[in-house]
């Protein structure tokens, strides 16, 4: 027999990404010489270590297994009151076993990171500019997040929504910030109006994250270069043909007004001469000649003019969220049914510090491949955006490369998520 000291009955208090230790004290009641196995259970096994893992004990001796407990700073920790056990097996009587169990106080924290994509955007004439917030919750409690921003010199307004989100540990939300400049100008260079957006997690030390809104004049530069560029080619054409077109469509028009004159007293002489022959021989009893009749004189052709080209709008922003999860790791989808979606950021998160690899193809082509080992938060601009059309599809794979934790029969799956934003806009008729 064997014997196992008495368990607190109060529970242990941890902190996540702490440790907490216990000395669990086993007596060896037999009569042989004896080692025992220690082997964690339940939901704390995962990040439960005991030292030794198996205690040799002579008969009637005893022995300490510190066990030493690592819950990790992640929002899958869950916090409050975490049962723990482990199963203590005799090597002389594998048969013969039994359990020791105990609670552990997970203390909570909470851990709210926010991005801003683009981080600059544009306003053109009455325009405003428009961002996507990302707000994510690395925390193991909920949390209400407030939302708000604006600048020093009050030059824009700024409209985030909504302005309050409630998230759950582990969860992200984006939001919606609109930025408008209060006054607008008609001429001159583009403006820089910085300003910032308050992420408040109601701890007293909101993220603040750094914006700039570019306000484009409501009259472009290069219109005015435009109009004068064609102002000088009206001009020009005016003097080709004044000079040159006209002269020499009034000299070619008084050549055929020439021959058409010497044709037209050529029939009226011919005509004449037909007229006294007639009148010879009316006189001699013959026959009067016929006047010839005049032809038709053809109709002008009409002319008509081409109707322009319609032009394409502009694009309008979008994003798209996809994120992977357990026994889902390549993930397929369409962007659009019926539009051209043209990708320029590419956000990428790993909150639990997976390891692996990530990869994106558009269809079967690989546009971009990354080691998650290598961060936790990360964003790629693209020269050239990638564009999609209706019937491509964008394909986030993952392979998980995480390696269990100590004592767990399998390793955490991967759970990064990839934020695609970019613009869209409907096909060319």
């Amino acid at each position: 027999m064997t014997a196992i000291a008495t368990m607190p009955s109060a529970a242990l208090p941890v902190e996540p990404g702490g440790e907490a230790c216990y000395e669990l004290t086993v007596r060896n009641t037999g009569t042989v010489v004896d080692a025992f196995t220690v082997e964690p259970l339940g939901e704390a096994a995962p990040w439960t270590v005991a030292d030794p893992v198996e205690l040799p004990l002579f008969p009637g001796a005893e022995g300490v297994v510190t066990l030493r407990f690592r819950p990790p700073r992640t929002s899958a920790t869950r916090a409050g009151l975490v049962p723990w056990a482990v199963r203590i097996t005799s090597r002389e009587n594998p048969a013969w076993t039994w359990v020791e169990e105990g609670m552990l106080d997970v203390a909570p924290f909470s851990e709210v990171a926010a991005e801003l994509a683009p981080q600059t955007s544009r306003a053109r004439g009455r325009r405003a500019g428009k961002h996507q917030l990302a707000v994510d919750n690395r925390g193991n409690v909920p949390v209400d997040v407030r939302l708000f921003g604006g600048d020093d010199d009050g030059h824009v307004t700024v409209d985030v929504r909504p302005a309050v989100v409630t998230l759950q540990p582990g969860t992200a939300h984006i939001a919606t910030v609109r930025v408008r400049a209060r006054k607008r100008f008609w001429r001159g260079p583009a403006k820089s109006h910085p300003y910032r957006i308050a992420v408040d997690r109601g701890d007293g030390q909101p993220q603040v994250l750094p914006a700039t809104l570019l306000q484009e004049t409501v009259v472009p530069g290069w219109l005015v270069k435009a109009l004068v560029m064609l102002l000088l080619v009206m001009l020009l054409l005016a003097g080709l043909w004044r000079a040159v077109l006209k002269p020499t469509i009034n000299d070619a028009a008084r050549a055929v007004a020439a021959e058409k004159a010497a044709e037209v007293a050529k029939k009226e002489g011919n005509a004449a001469a037909k007229e006294a022959m007639a009148a010879q021989q009316a006189a001699a009893g013959g026959k009067p000649a016929t006047s010839p009749t005049p032809a038709p004189k053809p109709s002008p052709k009409p002319s008509g003019k081409a109707s322009p080209q319609p032009i394409d709008p502009l694009g309008n922003p979008v994003s798209f969220r996809i994120a992977t999860k357990a026994g889902d790791q390549d993930v397929s989808r369409a962007l659009s049914d019926d539009s051209i979606v043209s990708i320029t950021d590419l956000f990428f998160q790993n909150p639990d510090g997976d390891a692996g690899r990530l990869e994106v193809f558009k269809d079967g082509d690989l546009i971009y491949s990354t080691r998650l080992n290598n961060w936790r938060d990360l964003d790629q601009h693209a020269n050239a955006p990638y564009e999609f059309k209706a019937d491509d599809k964008v394909r986030i794979k993952v392979t998980c490369e995480n390696k269990p934790a100590p004592g767990a029969a399998q390793a955490k799956p991967c759970t990064p998520a990839v934020t695609l934003v970019g613009y869209a806009r409907k096909p060319a008729q």
